[in-house]
């Protein structure tokens, strides 16, 4: 990092699973140890109640926005330009990652969801991506990364609510048009 330069961060929805079970922090210094990316905060957030949080919550997304990214930001030396500031999730987190995202252009510039389970419900979401591009919000401005993986087509044995792969491959061709 130069010195002066404000760091970047990314806000990490399922964070107590990224912690417990892939052990993120030590992917993250690694990667800043190949210099693969820059030097970064990372912020894990654990969910208090998946269904509560993750649902479209414009609670939970103005919790995110308005309290924790400013607490973060004034605690420490972490940028506050959207195009360096990132959310991510998997599963159910991608989905809140994805919505925050697209609600908060103006905080969030780069989203990521892996595995994002955009089908149930997702209609909601392709709403609000409908809504923000007729309002000509900034949503070119968010550089978004969704992954999932070739054989998730029946999560929990449901072919269609249970299809991510079909519902990244929707919003993806979503986000392009």
């Amino acid at each position: 990092q130069l010195v002066g330069q404000k760091l970047p961060v990314i806000y990490v929805n399922n964070g107590s699973d990224y912690l417990d079970l892939i052990e993120a922090p030590q992917i993250l210094d690694n990667l800043i140890a190949q210099r693969t990316i820059p030097p970064l905060i990372a912020v894990f957030i654990p969910p208090i109640d998946l269904q509560e949080d993750y649902i479209f919550n414009d609670a939970y997304t103005s919790f995110l926005a308005d309290e924790l990214v400013p607490f973060i930001q004034q605690t420490y030396d972490v940028t506050t330009e959207p195009e360096s500031t990132g959310i991510m999730g998997s599963a159910m987190g991608g989905l809140a990652a994805v919505y925050t995202g697209v609600s908060r252009p103006d905080v969030f510039g780069l989203v990521a969801g892996q595995s994002g389970m955009y089908g149930a419900g997702g209609d909601l979401l392709f709403q609000q991506l409908e809504s923000q591009r007729a309002g000509l919000a900034n949503l070119d401005r968010i550089r978004f990364y969704l992954v999932a993986g070739s054989y998730e087509t029946a999560v929990g044995g449901d072919h269609e609510a249970g299809n991510i792969l079909a519902a990244n491959q929707r919003l993806a061709k979503t986000l392009t048009q």
